[in-house]
């Protein structure tokens, strides 16, 4: 286990190019699949789904990050002097 998270950790440039390049394949895939039948007009842009998904992600990480840090963090001195 500890061997494959090293080999992750060494290669993080590749697996960050190879994330980059999955949104850009979703971007391009979205180009076959029709939107023409979308209910708003944001619907209907190009990228909206993949855009909205990205930073949907993005924003659900950090606001659970932050509000985890708000109520399981503790003080340096918890447990006080020993």
């Amino acid at each position: 286990m500890r061997k494959g998270l090293g080999f992750l950790v060494e290669r993080r440039r590749l697996l960050r190019d190879l994330g980059l390049l999955s949104l850009l394949g979703v971007l391009v895939v979205e180009l076959w699949i029709p939107s023409e039948h979308g209910h708003f007009w944001f619907e209907r842009a190009f990228g909206f789904w993949a855009l909205f998904g990205f930073v949907g992600g993005f924003v659900l990480a950090k606001t659970s990050k932050a509000i985890a840090h708000l109520l399981l963090s503790k003080p340096e001195d918890f447990y006080g002097e020993w």
